[in-house]
C-alpha cells in the first residue's frame, strides 16, 4: 500500500509554514500539530466584512475581492468552520453569514451568481468578471451559478422552513432542477478538466433535496437519472465518471477508492506541481518568464490548500508514514 513519505510530509510542512497564510497555518496546526479551533477562528475573522460576509480571496484566489461575495463563504469560510466544528447556527460568524444572504443581491430565485459588479475591480481571473450581457443564449443554465448547491445546504441546515432565505432556496432547486436537460449545451461549451463543476452543483441540490426532505426518494432518484442520461450524451469520460461515481455513492462528497488515495500519495510525493516542495518555492525555468511567473503565486497558494485538505484523507485511510 502507498504510503505519504514522513519526509514528504515534513516538506509540505515546512512549503505551508514558509508561503502560506496566517490562516492556512493555523488550519494546518489545528489538523496535524494539535492547534485550537480558537486560533483557526481568530485567523478567520480578518476575512469576515462588516456586512456579514467574507472576501479577500478566502476559498478561490482566482477572485482577489476584498468585498464579501457568495464564493467566499461557500468555497471558503463555511468549509473552515464546519471542519473546525464551530458551525453551529447560534454561532455569531454563521449569523453574519446568514445577514449577509439575506441583504445579497447575488442571490436570485435561479441560483446564486459568482461574478459580482465589484470583481472587475480587484485582481481575478476572466469568469470572475461580472457582465451584464448573458453568456449564453436560449435556454441553457449559466455556470455562473454553480454554488447553488452549497448555498443551499447553508440555509437548509441554519434556517428555517418558512423563512424568506429557506423559500428562496426552494425556488433555486425548483428551477435549477426543472432544467436539467439545459444543461448539455453547457457541456458542449466547457471541455475542460473543469467541466464537472456544474453538473456537481446539480448533484449536491439533488443530494441536499432528499437529505433535508424538500424532495422525496423517488423523486430524487429520477433526478439523479437525468442528470446522469444528460452526462453520458454529452460529458467528457472523466466528468461521468466522477460524477456516476458520486451518484452511485449517494454523496456530493469525495469518497476515494485505493487508485484515488494512489493518485494523491504519488502527487505528493512527487511534489507536484510545486517543484518537490522545495525551500526555495517556485523554480522558474526560463528566466525571459519571470514576470510572468512572478504573476502565478497562485502556484504558491493551491497547492497549500490542496495539501490540507487531502493530507486529512490520507491520515483517514491509513496512508501517512
Amino acid at each position: 500500500m502507498m504510503k505519504l513519505s514522513r519526509e514528504t510530509f515534513n516538506q509540505i510542512r515546512q512549503w505551508v509554514h514558509l508561503y502560506g497564510s496566517h490562516l492556512d497555518v493555523m488550519r494546518w496546526r489545528y489538523h496535524y500539530e494539535n492547534g485550537t479551533a480558537d486560533d483557526v477562528l481568530d485567523a478567520l475573522s480578518f476575512y469576515q466584512n462588516d456586512d456579514g460576509g467574507f472576501g479577500h480571496g478566502i476559498g478561490d484566489f482566482d477572485n482577489m475581492s476584498p468585498l464579501s461575495s457568495p464564493t467566499a463563504i461557500c468555497w471558503g469560510a463555511y468549509g473552515i468552520l464546519r471542519e473546525i466544528g464551530c458551525n453551529k447556527t447560534d454561532h455569531p460568524m454563521i449569523k453574519g453569514i446568514l445577514r449577509y444572504f439575506e441583504n445579497c443581491s447575488a442571490v436570485t430565485e435561479k441560483g446564486v451568481n459568482f461574478a459580482l459588479p465589484s470583481n472587475s475591480q480587484y485582481p481575478c481571473r476572466f469568469w470572475y468578471l461580472y457582465s451584464v450581457q448573458p453568456r449564453f443564449t436560449g435556454d441553457m443554465l449559466s455556470p455562473n451559478s454553480c454554488i447553488s448547491g452549497d448555498f443551499v445546504e447553508i440555509v437548509f441546515n441554519h434556517c428555517e422552513k418558512g423563512s424568506s432565505l429557506y423559500e428562496k432556496a426552494c425556488k433555486i432547486i425548483d428551477y435549477r432542477l426543472s432544467n436539467i436537460q439545459n444543461l448539455a449545451g453547457y457541456l458542449a461549451w466547457d471541455t475542460s478538466q473543469w467541466q464537472g463543476i456544474e453538473p456537481s452543483d446539480m448533484l449536491k441540490l439533488i443530494e441536499f433535496s432528499e437529505k433535508f426532505g424538500y424532495k422525496t426518494h423517488e423523486e430524487c432518484s429520477a433526478f439523479f437519472d437525468e442528470l446522469l442520461d444528460v452526462l453520458k450524451k454529452n460529458g467528457q469520460p472523466n466528468t461521468i465518471q466522477a460524477i456516476e461515481k458520486r451518484i452511485k455513492n449517494r454523496s456530493n462528497k469525495f469518497l476515494p477508492d485505493n487508485d484515488d488515495l494512489d493518485e494523491i500519495v504519488t502527487r505528493f510525493n512527487t511534489g507536484k506541481p510545486c517543484s518537490q516542495w522545495l525551500k526555495d518555492g517556485l523554480i522558474c525555468d526560463n528566466p525571459d518568464e519571470r514576470m510572468n511567473e512572478l504573476c502565478r503565486l497562485d502556484n504558491l497558494w493551491w497547492p497549500i490548500k490542496d495539501a490540507i485538505d487531502n493530507m486529512k484523507i490520507l491520515r483517514e485511510h491509513g496512508r501517512l508514514e
